[in-house]
């Protein structure tokens, strides 16, 4: 049985992405991107310097810190075959990944925001 909070994200995965952009390097590592999303909630200037102020990421981190809409980040890698879904339901935060399934965009790295 599907949840209240896995319909809302289907929900939000359903609709136009407000915002994509393709981002580089490619991180295979899904953990790294939770790791730092951590380490932002507490110290966002040190993970800033982490990720050579990438405009692209940080922008992402900030919207899902600062935002109080329901929203999921799409984060995908080039060469994987999950996505990670950064979550923010009802000022919840839930990260999860998710099979890639018929991606539009494929062989690049980007990330999606869906509202």
């Amino acid at each position: 049985m599907i949840s209240n909070i896995q319909k809302r994200i289907i929900n939000h995965l359903l609709k136009q992405p407000i915002a994509s952009f393709f981002i580089i390097p490619n991180s295979s590592s899904y953990r790294r991107v939770c790791s730092l999303w951590d380490l932002y909630l507490e110290q966002p200037e040190k993970v800033l310097s982490i990720i050579n102020k990438n405009l692209v990421v940080q922008s992402a981190f900030e919207f899902h810190k600062e935002s109080f809409a329901n929203h999921v980040i799409l984060f995908y890698s080039a060469g994987t075959d999950q996505c990670l879904l950064l979550c923010k339901i009802n000022n919840e935060y839930l990260n999860t990944l998710i099979p890639e399934i018929n991606l539009k965009i494929r062989g690049k790295s980007f990330i999606a925001t869906y509202v």
